[in-house]
């Protein structure tokens, strides 16, 4: 089982900004969608708000949240511990894919990271520093 982190940030380490991504770059997302299809992504609940079609399709999708939240095709877990507990349960790789709090916390835990370096400066009120 794998547990990894997935994200994009730019050269001033931006990766968000009003809950969505800076910028739009396909190949981005095409090699996010290629690396993550089957998999489980696990994402702040804030990032799952964010999410133009939910649940993100052929992935299970989980949210970490300390409140409640229902939706009948998403997993809800109170931690990154108990997020990985329940990839290990499934049998399935874990991608950790936003907020900055879920990336930076996930890192303990991780043992695989690909970061997408957006060649350019970004204006943005999320921020994640490794």
């Amino acid at each position: 089982m794998k547990i990894g982190i997935i994200y994009a940030k730019s050269l001033n380490n931006v990766i968000g900004k009003d809950n969505k991504l800076p910028w739009h770059l396909p190949e981005d997302l095409q090699h996010f969608k290629e690396t993550t299809k089957d998999c489980i992504v696990a994402m702040g609940r804030k990032t799952w708000e964010s999410l133009p079609i939910k649940p993100l399709p052929n992935r299970e999708n989980l949210v970490l949240t300390s409140s409640s939240l229902y939706h009948p095709e998403v997993i809800t877990s109170r931690s990154i511990l108990e997020a990985t507990n329940e990839a290990f349960y499934r049998r399935k790789d874990i991608w950790f894919i936003g907020g900055s709090i879920v990336i930076k916390s996930a890192l303990k835990v991780a043992d695989t990271v690909i970061v997408t370096e957006i060649l350019n400066n970004y204006e943005g009120d999320t921020t994640v520093e490794e």
